[in-house]
């Protein structure tokens, strides 16, 4: 199987992006996936981004972890599919465009341009909200005088 794929950097994450215009592949994404992020045998990354671009702006995100597992959303991973998108479409500045993520819909501005490679990104990541602590989170030590909430 013959298939293009980027690769982008976003503070300190990696990920590849594949545009599903090129199709379907035969073999499963979270298999792809492990194969590919392997920083050992495959290129590399924490992730793999399935990007798809429909009309306009209008943009979907799919993020694979390194280990095959779906993730709904991740702030860097989103800037980086945004990029890739970007360059495809020959975007200009202080374009928005509304991804469809597994979170829910996001909009991302291009907010400066090419500096070299690089664009800076905006993402209105939505509201936070409070959740439960995670499971096993009072076995890990945390000092008491310092208190966290855990938050989505």
């Amino acid at each position: 199987m013959r298939v293009h794929l980027s690769k982008h950097h976003g503070l300190e994450n990696d990920f590849l992006v594949y545009n599903l215009a090129q199709g379907e592949p035969s073999r499963s994404w979270p298999e792809l996936s492990r194969e590919w992020c392997n920083r050992t045998t495959g290129i590399g990354a924490d992730g793999l981004l399935l990007l798809g671009i429909g009309e306009g702006t209008q943009l979907t995100m799919r993020l694979y972890n390194a280990d095959g597992s779906l993730a709904e959303m991740s702030g860097n991973g989103i800037r980086c599919l945004v990029q890739a998108a970007h360059k495809e479409l020959n975007g200009i500045l202080n374009t928005v465009y509304n991804v469809r993520t597994d979170a829910g819909m996001r909009d991302v501005t291009v907010v400066s341009g090419w500096d070299g490679p690089q664009l800076q990104i905006s993402v209105e990541m939505g509201p936070i909200t409070n959740i439960d602590s995670p499971e096993g989170w009072d076995n890990i030590g945390a000092e008491s005088m310092r208190p966290v909430s855990h938050v989505s």
